[in-house]
């Protein structure tokens, strides 16, 4: 293979990719405006062939998923703090001198993070309410 063909053949596979970028970034906007219009409304159908799909829905049904994780999440960190709580004023005569400072360092963390979840969750709440 010569290099005038190697070189006609790059022209030909780099050309499509970029042609294809030049295109996704003029139509960026339009693009963005008919998928944020697809998956805000409850009815938005996709149909590719025989797939069809209620994007609305999936959209829908994937954040509650994920709010039920959080708060599953938010459950499961309140019931290891309390462990840890109960682990440094009943056993804490049993620890070494660092791992009761270990034991409180997380108790406090865990204690920070939750505290910070609730008040974000309430400022969010507040947005939605508003």
């Amino acid at each position: 293979m010569s290099t005038d063909q190697i070189i006609e053949l790059l022209k030909v596979f780099v050309s499509w990719p970029v042609a294809a970028i030049v295109i996704i970034f003029f139509l960026k906007d339009y693009v963005q405006k008919f998928l944020d219009r697809l998956l805000d409304s409850k009815n938005g159908e996709l149909e590719i062939g025989p797939v069809k799909a209620k994007l609305g829905e999936l959209v829908e049904n994937g954040r509650n998923v994920i709010d039920d994780l959080g708060e599953l999440q938010i459950l499961l960190a309140e019931t290891r703090l309390i462990e840890l709580k109960f682990a440094e004023r009943n056993m804490g005569h049993g620890f070494k001198p660092e791992e009761i400072e270990k034991l409180k360092s997380q108790i406090s963390k865990l204690t920070e993070l939750l505290n910070s979840n609730k008040s974000s969750k309430k400022d969010a709440l507040k947005r939605a309410s508003s």
